[in-house]
């Protein structure tokens, strides 16, 4: 990621085999890259989301869409 890279940062974002909730937790430790309202800058809160529906369901983000949203196509 850019901002880790320029702020010399390894909060391990995009480790293999870790899970969304550890993931979550370095990035919130991380330094904002600006301050809110004077720029736009794309983020990690689709991850972040995913972290909730896990969190909140206590299922994994793929279980939780297999079962409660791809099932429902089908």
């Amino acid at each position: 990621m850019p901002f880790m890279q320029k702020s010399n940062l390894t909060a391990g974002i995009g480790v293999k085999d870790d899970n969304l909730l550890d993931a979550m937790n370095r990035l919130a430790q991380l330094p904002l890259m600006h301050q809110p309202g004077e720029k736009w800058t794309y983020g990690l809160n689709n991850d972040l989301l995913g972290c909730l529906v896990e969190v909140i369901s206590g299922t994994s983000l793929d279980k939780f869409f297999k079962t409660k949203i791809l099932n429902h196509w089908a």
